[in-house]
């Protein structure tokens, strides 16, 4: 994906739930976004919770480098607010969090555990107080 970041830490886990406060600073085009990821296989798999620059929440599934929508909602984003963005991943379910509200859901079965992340494609955000609950 060009233009993207991505940073990992901690175990593998199965059951996991990764929050971190987000400030988007700049969005640079079209399609951008910022996101906490779960499950994360290495920089090119893994699940997202994304904030885009096009006004949505979306759980994005990243296999290979490609990227796959599997949930989306309308959700007003701007640059220089936070949110607290978390992701659950319990067994196939998906719930994506923003200021502590459930807004997007999806069910995928392609990765079963791994690391957390912090990601970013072609935008700017700052990351704070980054946490993760294992199950």
């Amino acid at each position: 994906m060009p233009g993207a970041a991505v940073a990992l830490a901690g175990s593998s886990w199965s059951g996991q739930a990764v929050q971190a406060a987000v400030t988007p600073t700049l969005f640079n085009g079209s399609g951008e976004y910022v996101a906490v990821l779960a499950r994360v296989q290495d920089a090119s798999n893994y699940y997202a919770l994304v904030l885009r620059d096009a006004n949505k929440a979306e759980i994005r599934r990243v296999s290979g480098g490609t990227s796959k929508v599997l949930g989306s909602v309308s959700f007003t984003v701007a640059t220089g607010v936070p949110y607290t963005l978390r992701l659950s991943a319990q067994g196939s379910a998906l719930t994506g969090y923003v200021n502590g509200h459930s807004v997007v859901g999806a069910t995928d079965s392609t990765f079963g555990s791994g690391r957390i992340g912090l990601g970013t494609s072609d935008a700017s955000a700052d990351f704070d107080n980054v946490m993760v609950s294992a199950s």
